[in-house]
This record gives structure tokens, C-alpha cells and sequence, in this order.
């Protein structure tokens, strides 16, 4: 009991920044819940919030982890993995983590292009 308390404790120590239905949170977000960590989500209300939550860029989504400040949604993946290894995000298998990593990759370049075809459409009801 007094190890899983000390768990609890310092997962609840994870507070992740951004807008729950933008695909690079809901990726950290998907991550985080397949660790079995928990967290809390905090969304911008605010334009300060952007740069409240992330200093240096005034990006999201970042990632307090335990104190430690963690931007980019890949950077988050990488550190979490490094931080709770178990159960891995990406395989042991070298050669399988490089293609997953891709599509992973991939992924991200279809959500930017379909947030870029998203502002380029005309205003509802035009």
C-alpha cells in the first residue's frame, strides 16, 4: 500500500497543457492514459494561456512531468517512455520502432496539412 500510494502521488504530479481536440494533445493524451498514469488536462482559455503553459514557445500541448517542463507532443512521447518505460510506447525491436516512429511521423504531417486545408475554407454559412 505505501509504494502504490507514493505512485499515485507522483503521477498525480502529470498536468498536461492544451486543447483536448487537437490531435497533438489528444496523441499525448492517448499515451498517457495507455501508461495507466494519472493526469490532469488543462486547456487554454485564454491567448496568455499559451504562453502561461509554455513559456518558451508558447506552444501546446507541453507537459509538466513532476515539475520538469516538456514541450511538442513528440518531446512529451519521447521523455514519457524514458520516465515510465513500462509499458513502451514503441517496440524493442529496432527496425519495428523505426517504422512505427514513421507512421507516427506521418501522422503528425497529415493533422498539420488538414489544420492548414481547415483555415483556408470559407466561413460557415457562405
Amino acid at each position: 500500500p505505501g509504494a502504490r500510494t507514493r505512485a499515485a502521488a507522483r503521477a498525480a504530479m502529470i498536468t498536461l497543457y492544451g486543447a483536448s481536440r487537437v490531435p497533438f494533445t489528444e496523441k499525448v493524451r492517448l499515451a498517457l492514459l495507455y501508461k495507466g498514469l494519472d493526469f490532469e488536462l488543462v486547456e487554454p482559455v485564454r491567448l496568455e494561456d499559451y504562453k502561461r503553459f509554455s513559456p518558451k514557445t508558447g506552444m501546446l500541448p507541453a507537459l509538466d512531468l513532476h515539475g520538469e517542463h516538456v514541450p511538442d507532443s513528440t518531446e512529451i512521447l519521447l521523455r514519457l517512455d524514458q520516465v515510465y518505460p513500462e509499458p513502451a510506447l514503441l517496440s524493442p525491436d529496432p527496425t519495428v520502432a523505426a517504422q512505427q516512429w514513421a507512421r507516427r511521423q506521418r501522422q503528425t504531417e497529415k493533422a498539420i496539412a488538414g489544420i492548414g486545408r481547415m483555415r483556408e475554407l470559407p466561413p460557415l454559412g457562405l
